[in-house]
């Protein structure tokens, strides 16, 4: 793993997990470029559509412009709750990242499906996840997410049922970890990288987070059209990016609406670390 990805390791995971030293040992001697930081977690994530592209295609356009992370929701309309289907396509998507050095932002469940509180999705059900990312795929390359956007305001019932899973996910997963209360939380618990969703180009999030463009607010800001899927405004976008990148944080744009791989978004965000 060349140093870029090395450092967003270092910095990352050792500032918010400790005793994970050993994950990296395995990366240093493949070390090549120097980074300062989670700054330089800039990508691009298909979120909900992430099994149905092609991952080299993907994996190429995002090495091919300095892009170090994608992001993807694990279940989604197509597979929500089931494991055994969404399997095979995780393995092949994470298995072409790794060789490309590509981070991969894992989000297990968005909050924002009711379901997730039938009785059925219970910790033993999110125990049986847990097997899998640990036992058969591991942490290398992974930043994984338990849930996101959930708060009092979405599944009041089952907001117990998302500290639970974040519980698990803190016991067990030893690579890095992040954390989604309630959209944009302004702080982690120790242990866990802090994503931010920004509802507006004028919000950059908490230092040291990692901003993403997930909500529909954001992304018609972003669209030349004001609709979402719609064209986006590379100026805008790479002004944006660059100003939370400047900050010293993360930045993901959130491609939910979108169903192919959007090149120009990836082209501009190359752009931006260029210029």
């Amino acid at each position: 793993m060349h140093r870029r990805l090395l450092g967003l390791f270092m910095i990352g995971l050792l500032a918010v997990c400790g005793g994970c030293e050993d994950i990296l040992s395995s990366f240093t001697e493949k070390s090549a470029q120097p980074v300062d930081g989670v700054g330089d977690m800039v990508g691009y994530g298909p979120v909900t559509f992430w099994y149905d592209v092609d991952a080299d295609l993907l994996g190429d356009a995002l090495l091919e412009n300095g892009l170090t992370i994608t992001q993807i929701e694990f279940f989604n309309d197509a597979f929500f709750g089931d494991l055994n289907t969404v399997k095979p396509h995780f393995n092949e998507f994470i298995g072409k990242m790794r060789q490309r050095n590509i981070l991969v932002s894992v989000n297990i469940i968005n909050w924002n499906y009711r379901s997730i509180g039938d009785p059925q999705y219970d910790t033993t059900w999110f125990n049986a996840i847990m097997d899998y990312f640990v036992d058969e795929v591991g942490p290398e390359g992974i930043i994984l997410q338990a849930a996101s956007e959930w708060d009092a305001s979405r599944n009041l019932d089952s907001t117990d049922k998302a500290l639970a899973f974040n519980d698990i996910l803190a016991e067990r997963w030893p690579g890095m970890k992040s954390w989604n209360r309630g959209a944009h939380p302004s702080s982690a618990p120790a242990g866990f990288l802090l994503e931010y969703h920004a509802h507006s180009t004028g919000d950059i999030g908490p230092q040291g987070g990692i901003t993403t463009t997930d909500s529909s607010s954001i992304l018609q800001e972003l669209s030349l059209s004001g609709n979402v899927p719609g064209p986006v405004n590379t100026a805008l976008l790479k002004d944006y990016a660059r100003r939370v990148h400047a900050a010293g944080n993360g930045f993901i744009y959130y491609d939910f609406a979108n169903p192919t791989i959007n090149f120009d978004v990836i082209g501009a965000l190359g752009e931006m670390l260029r210029e």
